[in-house]
């Protein structure tokens, strides 16, 4: 039998490691927001002379609200202990409004850069980000993406309603296919990947009859949890064995 994966079972230590990963997930969202608020800077001042040259006030604003929040978020999470509801309503609350702000930033770019593909390459990074560093449910994780690529959605509908498109460019109807399929890959790719990673743990949870409730201790032979009985419904121990403790079916000749 193979070991437990990292995420705790126990109700106060998975609150803590959420919490730790929900500030992992901020932190580094926040440094991707920075390094691209300072690229573009540069690339600008090089293009153009001038560190804001080239850009609307709404751009400008969407970058500084996205790495505003994001520290709000990520202060918070290393310097107060939140509850789980709490931090749950953090990092979702993170992830939208990123996607709601890449879609405001790029939507002041001009059609011929496709700013509703870049929305959605944004959305699409911080969707992967998350479903590698934050713990929870497939299903939930599924929602959370839905959620996340509609405002790339909106921006394409809004683009090509209201702007000339560009002659032998995309249109309305092609803008929305193209935003939609590439939607659909980023739903499935990235709800794929948290079901891998924190999948196997609702899965591992029940071993044949037994429920797993919280870890007792833990030692050179394995881990020890308080489970219970689906039949007997009462508390009792078990050990689970370390994976280099255990043999494979397919390895006995």
């Amino acid at each position: 039998m193979s070991s437990i994966p990292s995420v705790p079972s126990d109700p106060v230590a998975a609150r803590e490691f959420l919490q730790a990963r929900v500030s992992m997930y901020t932190g580094v969202e926040l440094a991707i927001w920075g390094v691209a608020l300072v690229s573009d800077r540069i690339i600008t001042t090089i293009s153009f002379g001038s560190p804001f040259a080239g850009h609307n006030a709404w751009y400008d604003y969407a970058h500084y609200a996205a790495i505003g929040a994001l520290a709000v978020g990520y202060g918070v999470t290393k310097g107060v202990r939140c509850s789980v509801p709490l931090l749950r309503a953090m990092e979702v609350s993170v992830m939208l409004l990123q996607a709601v702000l890449s879609s405001i930033l790029f939507g002041q770019l001009s059609l011929a850069t496709r700013p509703e593909m870049l929305a959605l390459f944004g959305a699409t990074l911080f969707l992967l980000l998350r479903a590698a560093l934050v713990p929870g449910t497939t299903f939930f994780g599924f929602v959370v993406g839905v959620l996340s690529v509609l405002p790339a959605n909106v921006l394409t509908y809004l683009l090509y309603s209201t702007q000339a498109p560009i002659p032998n460019g995309t249109n309305l109807t092609t803008g929305m296919l193209y935003v939609g399929e590439w939607s659909a890959m980023t739903i499935v790719a990235t709800t794929s990947i948290h079901r891998v990673i924190y999948g196997l743990q609702e899965r591992v949870q029940e071993l044949g009859q037994y429920t797993l409730l919280h870890k007792i201790g833990e030692g050179g032979m394995g881990v020890v949890y308080r489970a219970r009985h689906a039949l007997l419904r009462r508390p009792t121990a078990v050990k689970v064995l370390p994976a280099e403790r255990t043999v494979s079916i397919y390895s006995v000749w």
